[in-house]
């Protein structure tokens, strides 16, 4: 400002300014929201693999209390955690173990996910 309350040629800023202080911001906004959703994505994708690790873990909780000979033949279809869960126990005999693999698959955003966890019981 001069003495006479006036302002100088070099106060403010330009409309040229403010546009590109705008289009960067603009900018900076968008891939923060890219990176929000991706974020979100992400958190219900993981959240279908922890649901899917629990009631393969509870599968294999359960054999415990089955006979050895009956471990092949269990089944339970009590499972509705997820969108179309099935869980399936697939068993190979070897000498005096049995590899087990629980196989949980659901639905989740329209396509098929699964989830195995295996294990070795011996007798």
């Amino acid at each position: 400002m001069n003495g006479k309350g006036e302002r100088g040629p070099a106060s403010g800023f330009t409309l040229m300014e403010l546009m590109i202080a705008a289009g960067i911001l603009a900018f900076a906004i968008v891939g923060l929201m890219g990176t929000y959703i991706s974020g979100s994505l992400m958190g219900v994708a993981n959240r279908g693999l922890v649901i899917a690790a629990t009631d393969a873990q509870y599968v294999l909780e359960k054999l415990k209390d089955t006979t050895y000979a009956d471990i092949a033949s269990y089944t339970d279809t009590n499972f509705t955690n997820l969108d179309n869960e099935s869980i399936a126990v697939n068993v190979t005999a070897g000498t005096n173990e049995k590899d087990v693999a629980v196989n949980v698959a659901w639905t989740e955003g329209g396509r098929q996910r699964s989830y195995v966890l295996t294990t070795k019981i011996s007798w």
